[in-house]
Order: C-alpha cells, then structure tokens, then sequence
C-alpha cells in the first residue's frame, strides 16, 4: 500500500515537474507573427541604434522599410543608412530566449559589400553595367535606393540560394539587378535571371 501511495505520489511530482517545464518552454518561444509591420519596425530601429548608431559612426540616420518574399508575407527589413550603406535583415519566423539562441533579426552575409548590375544574354552569358570609361559600376546603397524606389512594395524573390530584390509592375516583377521586367516563378534557375548576392546564415554572429 505505501508502495503504490509513494508511487503516486512520485508520477504526481513527474507530471507536475514536466506541466511546468512545458509552460517554462512555450513561454520561452516568441513568434514574429505576433507583430505588426509598425511594431517589427520600432524592434529593428531599436537594434539598428544599438549596433550602429554610436557615437563614432559613419553613419548619420537610417530609415527601416519592411520587405515580402514571392507569397507577400513580411519576411525581411531594410536598413538604409546614410550618406551610403545598406544591411538586409530576415525575420526569422521564431525566436527561442535561450542563452546563444539565433535572434529573430538575421543580417545578411554581404553586409558591407558592394553590389554590381548585369544581364543575362540568351546565350547564359553575363553583361555587366560599366561607366563610359568601360569600368564596374559598384553600388554601395541598396537596390531600392539605387532604383530609386519610393513607396512601392519591396520584394526578395527567392531563387534556389540567392535573391532577387523587386517591385510589383502590374502583373510581372522589375528585377533590381537587371532592371528588367519579368514573370517571376519560385521554380526559375539562378542562370536564368540576374541574381543578388544576398543570403543569411542563422548563426548568432549574425544577429543584428
């Protein structure tokens, strides 16, 4: 009988113990579907201060615009600095508060370089954008200032491991690299389309 009460009583302590933990752990989840456009805003302002805005930046002001992958769900930010500069962030979808847990704000890779236009020929060959001197043109604000992209809606399409930074125009995409018009398709090849170099790594080094 004091078997069976202590038995009891231990799978009481056990099931008390793992109800706790769950409720420790959902809590510990924070969704960015919880957020508005405005509020995911406000959060990436707060980081951009913090990491960029010091007292010896190059850095004068930004500006924070929201970004929608092929489906038109916020997926990405832009933060555009000035006088130059530029970092793609993504939203990554959950955020774990765990010590050395991945932010929900993730910095692009190529944070800091710079970025060149070309076309692809019908030939799979490139053709890049020079100066009259036959030089690289290298572009150190985003594809949307470059564009000179206003209040549009700002898009990276996915394509295999790369993005293309876009505006809607009617019903086809403008390609931010190529400057061209196109009918964009989530099966399309990197070889067939003008592609950025942007790409983000869910590594806490890249935390924003």
């Amino acid at each position: 009988m004091k078997s069976r009460r202590l038995f009891t009583t231990l799978l009481s302590v056990l099931m008390l113990v793992l109800t706790c933990m769950l409720c420790f752990f959902v809590g510990c989840v924070e969704k960015a579907d919880h957020y508005t456009v405005d509020e995911h805003i406000e959060r990436v302002s707060a980081l951009v201060e913090k990491r960029y805005m010091t007292e010896n930046s190059e850095y004068t002001d930004y500006s924070v615009y929201p970004i929608y992958d092929e489906n038109n769900e916020l997926r990405y930010m832009l933060i555009e600095f000035k006088p130059y500069g530029f970092v793609y962030v993504k939203i990554n979808e959950e955020k774990l508060h765990f010590p050395y847990a991945v932010s929900m704000y993730v910095r692009d890779t190529s944070e800091g370089k710079t970025w060149r236009r070309y076309t692809i020929e019908e030939n799979g060959n490139k053709t890049w954008e020079v100066n009259e001197n036959g030089e690289y043109i290298n572009y150190n604000s985003s594809h949307f200032k470059v564009a000179n992209i206003q209040d549009e809606k700002r898009y990276l399409l996915k394509v295999e491991n790369n993005f293309i930074p876009a505006v809607k125009r009617e019903e086809k995409f403008l390609n931010l690299v190529s400057m061209q018009e196109m009918d964009y398709e989530p099966t399309m090849k990197a070889s067939e389309q003008a592609v950025s170099e942007i790409n983000f790594i869910s590594k806490n080094y890249f935390d924003l």
